[in-house]
C-alpha cells in the first residue's frame, strides 16, 4: 500500500491542541527546500502563518482581525 498522495492532491492537517501540529509545522518549516524538491509547498513564510487565517475567521481573542489581503496573498 502506497502512502503517497495522488497527483494533484492536497493534504491539510488541522489539529486541535496536543495533536502534534506544532511539531509538524516545525519539521516542515525546517525542510522547506527538501519539500520543494519533491513538489511540496509549505505555504507562508514563517513556521506558523496564523495571520492569514485570522484575517479570514477573526482573532481568537476578539481583537481586530488582520486585513483580508493577508488571506488573499497567502492563498495566491
Amino acid at each position: 500500500m502506497s502512502l503517497r498522495l495522488p497527483e494533484g492532491a492536497r493534504l491539510l492537517h488541522i489539529g486541535p491542541q496536543k495533536t502534534g501540529t506544532t511539531s509538524l509545522q516545525a519539521a516542515m518549516h525546517a525542510r522547506r527546500d527538501d519539500l520543494a524538491r519533491h513538489g511540496v509547498v509549505y505555504a507562508g513564510k514563517g513556521m506558523r502563518p496564523r495571520a492569514p487565517i485570522w484575517a479570514l475567521i477573526g482573532m481568537p481573542d476578539g481583537s481586530p482581525a488582520p486585513p483580508r489581503r493577508k488571506w488573499e496573498r497567502f492563498t495566491a
